[in-house]
Order: C-alpha cells, then structure tokens, then sequence
C-alpha cells in the first residue's frame, strides 16, 4: 500500500520513480490514485458505505474513477513510442 500524500509539484517526481512492473499495472496505480492523489466524485454517486470516512477525498483530487484513469495510463504508458501528440478535454 502507498503511504502518506504528496504536493502537486512532487506528481510528475512520484510517477518517474515508478518502475515499469507499476506503471503496468492498472491495480497498483488506481490504489496510487485513490490513495496519494485522492477523488473529487460526489461522495453519494459512489454508493460506498462509510465513503465519508475514506482517506480518498484529501490531496490533489481527481474526478474520473481510479480504475478508468489507471487503465487509460497503462495505455499511454505501453504505446508511448507510438503517441506523437494528444488532445486535452475538460
């Protein structure tokens, strides 16, 4: 499990210490986003008893689920010599 939160600056810092077994795997970097950059979802969406008392909502917070953004930088992270250029939305 990851330990403790980090600044907003130390993001780009936590992922280049990340070997390539972690940047592969969707579990570990969802537990990484849940628990070092946090959540901003609508606590009742989330149907989670006791959400409230959850250590995910303090830190950076993020507002897609862990799972989905973690998959979507395995992606990014295997086929990174094929990127040449993205598109940001929202």
């Amino acid at each position: 499990m990851i330990e403790g939160k980090f600044e907003p600056t130390e993001l780009k810092e936590q992922f280049e210490k990340m070997s390539t077994e972690e940047l592969t795997d969707y579990k570990f970097l969802s537990d990484f986003i849940f628990h070092k950059i946090g959540l901003s979802l609508e606590v009742k969406a989330l149907k989670i008893k006791n959400a409230n008392d959850m250590p995910c909502w303090r830190g950076l917070r993020m507002k897609q689920y862990p799972d989905e953004f973690a998959k979507l930088l395995v992606f990014i992270y295997e086929h990174k010599k094929e990127i040449n250029s993205f598109c940001e939305i929202g």
